[in-house]
């Protein structure tokens, strides 16, 4: 046998033994996890459904002692009172007021003491029979000293079941009302949950009968869990499980039933005091990673194959040594040539994998059901990977500024915000050192800047991060203050960092910014890092036209300053509440918003035009402008707009928005202009990148207003287009007529009015990636305006993420278009997570980047749809706590207001018409006013008119 052929069966024997041992640990390994996260989604599942079925539960005890306490304090009040009042709970279908002649004594009885048992009064079609209160249930609410609500299990009645919930009458516990539902409402609460496919959840009562269960004949035969295995022995395991839960108890079972094996995780509802339970099932048939094992197998196969060719190539060298020397030479060679080519591809490879374990850690941490281990072991996962990709980003950026390809990102971003999220990240670093850490902040630098927050960022953590690498104890202390630079809108950002560690010799200060530098080896032999951080500062801060000074002392501390130039974007300042926050870290705990105080002149003789084609941008505007009591007009494209200036129209300001299709701003601008028409206009734009104003100014506009809508921006818009126009005795009368409002000019008005503002409840809403409260804010504290513009808002999101779904080259055009204005008029509203999502995708269609928005098109619109179904979750709830004054049917002369305003597409005249429309409810219009809003809200006037045209006739 050969060398060659005797080299290639050692290293596949060698590979096949490595690579079958790790696939059989690793197997085991994954399927002991399997199970581990199996049984923890149950529980979670299970977590989940016990809070929802418990505040169900809670919901309907809390509605049944409404009506008992709602009935009066007589039996005469009770026997009239009870058929009236039933009416208002049409989720019960049955209602008895049945006195127990148990109990004598007492205040509460004094009067009914001697009431024969039996039924007093009932209403409903399955009132409950006097019998009833001999059940074990139902006689708890005679019994209770607390006079609490209970509900009885399922009980037969017409062929069914039904429950039944018994509540002790405030006057009297000798009385009860017990409320008759549905034996099906439990199941129907839960039926919309499901587990993987057809997995579901069931509820037991305290002595194993199905009270909850996807299948409805269980339920309605009374099924006992239990006492089914005494004649099915395939119930066996599932009666033991259930056995389990009748007893209170929680956990997970594992049991077969019709010969599919199936996991269960069951606890008590913690809502009932009747010893409900309920359980979590699935197939595990139908675990979603339960071929993890075959995949695993087919690596191995993969694996061995690969090894098989790599042995016979591998071993075709093997017998030329000294030939492959020259070539291992070579490419030795050339691989540090790549170093920097090498670092970038590997940097970049493993951050995808840290950026997913950050991620899904972050998300996790999300959940308030966190229990307090989960919680730390998470919190530990994600500092130690963000310490990892800190090195990782430390090698990436090395190579990028030895390649000369880092290049800075300015942006507006808030320093309170970036100077919390550095602190809070390196305080970890402390870990169990006795380290005290102090932040001083200047209260009277900017509140926002404009540079690399990203860079900026980079820069403070590798400042605390040595800080507190060589600091075994004492103390360090960040300063961040800034001063005015040369130029008037230039901050010079300063941040010193103080620490009372090691300290350096002046030798080691001046190698300090070497790469790979570290000192002290053997003391420091623990310490994380990869040497690279204060190179990488320094060629940063260089970038930033800064500088970086070093004052160090062995055995005494060090002393890092780092000035470098940013840009002033407000005149604002971080004030000393926010600043004292920092200094006591609770910037995480607290939220600082405080009302932009700034004065609203009134402006009757004003007449505005809103130029755009988003509908909720339109609201957006007009909501921002109602304080200035200004007549505004809108149009929905350029189209429109230059069609009212065609026909003589004339306004104090044209608002047109960039973006648009068909015709975009810029164009609509210059046609305008060419017609000879001079008012000013102001371009509305998200994209207000530095030189943009040049490009409005040269193409016929006077100004432009960034997005989202900056109120004070657009204050300063109206005063100089308007405002300052007008001749004394025209501001003196409107101050006069308004003067109760803008008292002494001052936005104390405006807030009086705000404050009388009927309140809807909006407030105490809460949607998750929708920041209700900056809205309201946003429109002075008018919920009703706010509202108007997220049910427009919502309405026209729905109606593009079908025309966003499908994107190609030939249509990249128009989705870069459409994705504009989901990003505008979301940053406007708020809803920042959707905006920032819309951004990056309108950024990738600029580029031209198809594969970006193939990635994360996806997630983006699922991310939308739950966004608006959230909403009109909200909408609807808004509308049952708001009830409107019933009408017949909808105002004939409304309908012919909005028919004509749909025939001219007049915006204003439709909404005027919806308003006064939607100020009732109705009787018999079949859905009408809900289709027409909607209609109204996506802009579809062709087909309204034709709709009104044919109900009118």
């Amino acid at each position: 046998m050969n060398i060659r052929i005797r080299a290639a069966l050692v290293i596949i024997l060698t590979n096949m033994v490595i690579i079958l041992f790790s696939v059989f640990v690793g197997i085991n390994y994954v399927q002991e996890n399997i199970n581990i996260s199996i049984d923890t989604d149950l529980t979670v599942m299970s977590s989940i459904a016990d809070r929802y079925i418990s505040s169900e539960i809670e919901n309907i005890k809390f509605k049944a002692a409404g009506l008992a306490e709602n009935l009066g304090a007589t039996v005469t009040q009770w026997r009239q009172n009870l058929p009236e009042k039933s009416r208002l709970y049409p989720e019960f279908t049955g209602f008895a007021l049945i006195a127990g002649g148990g109990i004598s004594g007492g205040s509460q009885n004094q009067g009914f003491e001697d009431l024969p048992t039996g039924l007093i009064a009932s209403a409903g079609e399955k009132p409950a029979p006097a019998s009833i209160v001999n059940d074990k249930y139902i006689s708890r609410a005679f019994n209770s000293g607390a006079g609490e609500a209970v509900f009885s299990s399922t009980i037969p009645a017409d062929g069914g079941v039904v429950f039944y919930l018994a509540v002790p009458m405030p006057v009297s516990r000798n009385v009860i009302l017990v409320i008759t539902l549905p034996g099906t409402f439990l199941s129907e609460r839960l039926s919309h949950f499901t587990i993987w496919t057809t997995g579901h959840i069931y509820m037991s009562d305290a002595d194993g009968y199905a009270i909850s269960n996807p299948r409805a004949h269980w339920v309605q035969n009374r099924f006992n869990y239990i006492t089914a295995a005494d004649t099915e022995p395939d119930f066996n395991e599932l009666a033991q499980t259930v056995t389990r839960m009748t007893r209170g108890e929680s956990g997970t079972g594992y049991y077969t039933v019709y010969r599919i094996p199936r996991v269960c995780s069951f606890r008590p509802v913690s809502g009932s005091s009747e010893g409900w339970s309920l359980g979590v099932v699935a197939p595990l048939t139908e675990n979603p990673i339960r071929n993890t094992n075959i995949g695993l197998l087919v690596v191995a196969l993969v694996s061995i194959l690969l090894n098989i060719v790599f042995a016979i190539i591998a071993s075709n060298f093997i017998k030329k040594p000294f030939d492959r020397i020259e070539v291992l030479k070579e490419e030795a060679e050339a691989a540090n040539k790549a170093k920097s080519s090498f670092l970038s591809t590997m940097s970049h490879e493993i951050r995808t994998p840290m950026n997913a374990i950050l991620g899904i850690s972050e998300i996790q941490l999300q959940k308030e059901s966190l229990d307090k281990d989960s919680k730390e072991a998470l919190e530990k996962i994600y500092s130690s990977g963000d310490l990892l990709l800190s090195i990782i980003n430390d090698i990436l950026d090395l190579s990028k500024i030895e390649a000369d390809k880092l290049e800075l990102a300015n942006s507006r971003y808030e320093i309170a915000s970036m100077i919390s999220d550095a602190a809070q990240l390196n305080m970890m670093r402390i870990g169990s050192k006795p380290i005290e850490f102090e932040l001083e902040v200047n209260e009277n630098m900017p509140a926002y800047m404009s540079g690399d927050e990203l860079r900026i960022k980079q820069i403070l953590n590798n400042l605390l991060s040595n800080a507190f690498k060589y600091t075994a104890s004492g103390t360090v202390k960040m300063s961040v203050d800034a001063y005015n630079g040369k130029k008037d809108d230039e901050v010079i950002l300063v941040i010193v960092v103080k620490d009372t560690g090691q300290g350096m010799t002046d030798k080691q200060v001046e190698m300090l910014f070497d790469e790979y530098s570290r000192f002290n080896r053997e003391a420091n032999r623990s310490t994380e890092g990869t040497g690279l951080g204060m190179s990488i500062t320094r060629k940063l801060v260089n970038m930033m036209n800064g500088d970086i000074k070093i004052e160090s002392e062995p055995g005494k501390g060090s002393v890092f300053t780092v000035r470098v130039t940013q840009t002033r974007c407000e005149s604002g300042v971080l004030g000393g509440e926010t600043a004292e926050n920092l200094r006591e870290f609770r910037t995480h705990s607290r939220t600082f918003m405080k009302k932009v105080q700034i004065s609203r002149e009134p402006m009757p003789y004003g007449n505005i035009l809103v130029v755009d084609d988003v509908e909720a941008n339109i609201y957006v505007a007009k909501g921002l402008m109602a304080p200035y009591h200004v007549k505004i007009n809108s149009a929905n494209s350029g189209a429109a707009a230059i069609a009212k200036v065609k026909n003589g129209d004339v306004f104090d300001i044209i608002f047109m928005d960039h973006m648009m299709p068909e015709m975009n701003g810029i164009d609509a601008a210059k046609f305008i202009r060419e017609s000879g028409y001079t008012a000013p206009i102001v371009a509305l734009t998200a994209n207000a990148v530095t030189g943009q104003a040049d490009i409005f100014l040269q193409n016929g506009f006077d100004d432009y207003i960034s997005k989202p809508i900056d109120i004070r921006q657009l204050n300063a818009i109206l005063n100089k287009f308007i405002r300052d126009k007008q001749p004394q005795e025209v501001l003196d009368a409107a101050r006069a007529e308004y003067r109760s409002e803008y008292r002494d000019g001052s936005a104390q008005g405006a807030d009086s009015a705000a404050d009388s503002q009927p309140r809807l409840g909006l407030s105490n809403k809460k949607i998750n990636g929708l920041d209700i409260i900056k809205g309201i804010a946003k429109f002075e504290g008018d919920e009703k305006i706010y509202l108007i513009v997220i049910r427009t808002y919502a309405a026209n999101l729905r109606s593009k993420l079908d025309e966003l779904a499908s994107v190609t080259n030939e249509t990249l055009n128009a989705y870069y278009i459409k994705v504009h204005g989901v990003k505008g008029t979301s940053l406007d509203i708020y809803a920042d997570q959707i905006g920032k999502k819309a951004a990056a995708l309108e950024a990738a269609a600029k580029d031209g980047n198809m594969d970006y928005i193939r990635e994360n098109n996806s997630s983006f619109l699922d991310s939308a749809r739950e966004l608006v179904i959230s909403i009109e979750e909200m909408l609807e709830q808004l509308d049952k706590e708001n009830p409107k004054p019933a009408k017949d049917k909808p105002d004939r002369e409304q309908l012919d207001k909005l028919f004509a305003a749909c025939k001219k597409y007049d915006m204003d005249g439709a909404e005027s018409a919806m308003s006064e429309l939607e100020k009732y409810r109705y009787e018999s219009d079949n859905d009408l006013i809900e289709w027409l809003r909607r209609n109204i809200d996506i802009v579809n006037f062709e087909e309204t008119a034709e709709k009104l045209e044919s109900i009118l006739k």
